[in-house]
C-alpha cells in the first residue's frame, strides 16, 4: 500500500525479489518474508532521511537495504523483522539501528539484528552484482518454488514449508566482501518485480 512518500507491504512474500526505490521516505515491513530476496534503495532520494520499520515475523528476511551517500537512514526492529537483513551503508551515509545496542548480525533482549555491511572504497553498484552473481542459484531456486506454488494455484502452500526453503538457502548464502568486487564487471541481473514509486 503506498501513501504519499510511505509504502506498507504487509502480505506473506508481497515484495519478494524486487527492488523497491523512488521517493519513499518511509517503509513499513509488517508481512511474513515481506522483502524475501528483495533490495530497498535510497539511490533516487536526493537528501534527507528514510526509514524502514522491520516489525512482521522475518519480514526482512535476506532483504537488503542500501542507504546512499548524503542520506541519513535508520532500520527500526522488533522480533524477527530483521533477521538475516542486510544494511548496506554507503561511504557518506548517515546509518542508525534501533535499537542502538544491535550488533552486527546479532540478537539484543529477543530483537535480531540486521548485519551492516559499510562500503567506501567501491562501486556499491557492482557490490550489488557480485552479490546476486555469487547467490544466482537461490535466485533461481526460490522462482521454482513460487513457480511449484502457482501450477497448483497455492494448493500445496505451507508457512513452515516456506520457512524450511528460507533456512535451507540461508545456509548457503554468500556474503560480498568490498575485496570480492573488481572494478570492471560484466554482469547484468534482472529482477522479476520492481515497486517505483515516484511522489
Amino acid at each position: 500500500v503506498v501513501d504519499g512518500d510511505s509504502i506498507t507491504i504487509g502480505g506473506w512474500q508481497a515484495a519478494s525479489k524486487s527492488t523497491i526505490e523512488g521517493s519513499l521516505r518511509v517503509v513499513n515491513l509488517y508481512g511474513y518474508g515481506a522483502i524475501y530476496l528483495s533490495t530497498i534503495d535510497t539511490s533516487e532520494v536526493i537528501t534527507g532521511e528514510v526509514t524502514v520499520n522491520s516489525y512482521g515475523y522475518l519480514s526482512g528476511f535476506f532483504g537488503i537495504f542500501i542507504c546512499r551517500s548524503g542520506i541519513q537512514c535508520t532500520i527500526n526492529c522488533k522480533g524477527s523483522g530483521c533477521m538475516a537483513m542486510t544494511y548496506v551503508c554507503e561511504s557518506g551515509a548517515l546509518c542508525h539501528i534501533n535499537p542502538s545496542e544491535c550488533g552486527n548480525g546479532n540478537k539484543y533482549k529477543g530483537i535480531d539484528c540486521p548485519t551492516r555491511r559499510s562500503i567506501g572504497s567501491v562501486d556499491i553498484d557492482q557490490y550489488m552484482k557480485k552479490h546476486y552473481e555469487l547467490n544466482q542459484d537461490i535466485y533461481d531456486r526460490y522462482d521454482e518454488y513460487l513457480d511449484n506454488i502457482l501450477e497448483n494455484d497455492g494448493l500445496d502452500h505451507d508457512d513452515y514449508e516456506f520457512e524450511d526453503f528460507m533456512m535451507d538457502n540461508a545456509r548457503e548464502m554468500v556474503f560480498v566482501q568490498e575485496g570480492d568486487v573488481k572494478n570492471s564487471f560484466a554482469y547484468n541481473f534482472s529482477a522479476s518485480n520492481s515497486v517505483r514509486v515516484i511522489a
